[in-house]
């Protein structure tokens, strides 16, 4: 991945805060990739973040020897599964656990997570489609044009009706 490689090599210059700005800024684009977990969780442990570095190597998948003591504590730290489920990033909520990598899928199973994670009690999985709104935009004309015809078909009727009085009493 291109954006890997180009937060890389801000790392290698020391300009961690770089690397770290072009990964953040591609978690929200690319959803749920292990990969990209992994290398943000690196970057922000290199940062001394642990807290955050945490939750992205969990939710990568890689259970290296130097992530396992960090992990532990991670899950640990929860109070149980809603909560944890809840501190996940929302790209990496996702809804059936047998999407997650084979690592956090066991871990997750072993603390007593369903399949189906949108039937969890806690979770709160958004679900939710993107609509154009740009038309919006467009509704006060709308309603002005409606207006303006309204009112000029009740101006008619009203002319039609004053021709017809105007005959009856003429």
């Amino acid at each position: 991945m291109q954006t890997i490689e180009r937060a890389r090599a801000e790392a290698s210059r020391g300009r961690l805060w770089r690397a770290k700005e072009l990964l953040q800024g591609s978690l929200g684009n690319f959803g749920y990739n292990v990969e990209l977990y992994e290398e943000y969780g690196n970057l922000l442990l290199q940062m001394g973040d642990l807290p955050a570095a945490v939750k992205f190597l969990f939710l990568s998948g890689a259970r290296k020897p130097e992530y396992e003591e960090a992990i532990c504590l991670y899950l640990k730290r929860h109070k149980g599964p809603a909560q944890l489920f809840q501190s996940f990033p929302r790209k990496a909520r996702l809804v059936v656990l047998s999407t997650y990598p084979t690592a956090v899928e066991r871990d997750l199973r072993g603390l007593g997570f369903p399949n189906n994670l949108s039937l969890f009690p806690g979770a709160s999985i958004h679900r939710y489609v993107e609509v154009d709104k740009s038309w919006l935009r467009l509704l006060p004309r709308i309603v002005a044009v409606l207006f303006a015809l309204v009112l000029l078909v009740l101006l008619i009727l009203g002319y039609i009706k004053l021709k017809e009085l105007y005959r009856l009493y003429l």
